[in-house]
């Protein structure tokens, strides 16, 4: 079962709650979309082919990354950030989500600085 799915669905209903229980409809919202891996798609180790493009949860569900792409979860993760912010899909959000890119700053291990105490 591929928990990812249901991340979409998820972040729309936290955003949701959040501007409730806030009690600001129009507060503006930044979904920062995960730099995992940089630009690079991998999302072709999951099966069945093409899963994760239909309209149905249920079929997302079912897609299987095991065993294939390492990233293909990650993938999936930043799509279902990026859906969460399209305004086509989530009219309901059309007051103040935007979806912000980061996968361009993402930088390798050897250009990027670690263990700084």
């Amino acid at each position: 079962v591929n928990y990812t799915a249901a991340y979409e669905t998820n972040l729309v209903n936290l955003i949701q709650d959040m501007l409730y229980a806030l009690r600001k409809p129009n507060l503006p919202v930044v979904v920062v979309v995960s730099g995992f891996e940089g630009c690079r798609d991998n999302g072709q180790g999951r099966h069945p082919p093409n899963c994760w493009d239909g309209p149905n949860i249920i079929d997302r569900i079912h897609c299987d990354c095991s065993g294939f792409d390492r990233f293909c979860r990650r993938i999936d993760i930043m799509l279902s950030q990026l859906a969460a912010s399209n305004l086509t899909k989530h009219p309901e959000l059309e007051c103040c989500v935007e979806a912000i890119e980061t996968r361009d700053f993402f930088r390798p291990v050897e250009f990027s600085p670690m263990d700084q105490g």
